[in-house]
């Protein structure tokens, strides 16, 4: 279970591109690779270093923003997937870089954090939508002859009421807010980082 933190798709397809002519789609940035590839296979791992450099202090600052969350009491005894720090630690992040695409999309996340704690990801959005509450199982983790269905929505809303109170928020109550002002920075290096690539291994038109 992750949280995807941070779009880098303007990167790609939106807002004109990268400044050098047209939009840039995934299919452009894979072309650029394949021309690396062929020159030297190390200017692809340096390109994607480069890249994945300027997203450092953003999950810096994702994994100081968990620092900050207050999970509620019953979540640190719980030893279960959803417990607070069970299996995996609160604050370990994933930064990656990526040219996949679903479906007929040209567009995807160029880079992205993604937070590894279920418990986490749960504390941090849950109530971010009400659509779910109290539709959920009791029990996950035991057996299924055991397992309850949680039936009553005031308990889930109860829940999500105890950690706005807690941590003074609403969802997200820290992962994106701890991300969201860096992303015009990041986006515009991204973009620069692109740009000279396309230019260098001269791509044109794009």
């Amino acid at each position: 279970m992750s949280i995807q933190v941070a779009r880098f798709s303007g990167a790609l397809s939106q807002r004109g591109g990268v400044g050098v002519g047209r939009d840039i789609s995934v299919l452009d940035v894979r072309e650029l690779q394949k021309r690396m590839k062929a020159i030297e296979p190390g200017l692809r791992t340096q390109f994607v270093r480069n890249l994945k450099n300027i997203g450092r202090p953003l999950e810096t600052k994702i994994k100081a923003g968990i620092g900050t969350i207050e999970p509620l009491s019953g979540m640190r005894e719980d030893k279960g997937r959803l417990g607070w720090g069970v299996g995996v630690a609160p604050d370990k992040t994933i930064l990656q870089y990526r040219t996949s695409m679903g479906g007929k999309s040209l567009t995807t996340s160029l880079l992205r954090v993604k937070v590894q704690s279920p418990g986490t990801v749960l504390v941090d959005m849950a109530g971010r939508s009400g659509r779910f509450v109290g539709k959920g199982r009791r029990n996950d983790n035991a057996k299924p002859s055991l397992r309850r269905r949680n039936a009553n929505p005031n308990k889930g809303y109860t829940f999500i009421a105890s950690l706005n109170e807690k941590n003074s928020a609403t969802a997200s109550r820290r992962i994106w807010p701890s991300a969201e002002s860096s992303l015009p920075a990041i986006r515009r290096e991204v973009e620069v980082v692109l740009a000279n690539a396309f230019r260098y291994f001269n791509m044109k038109g794009l």
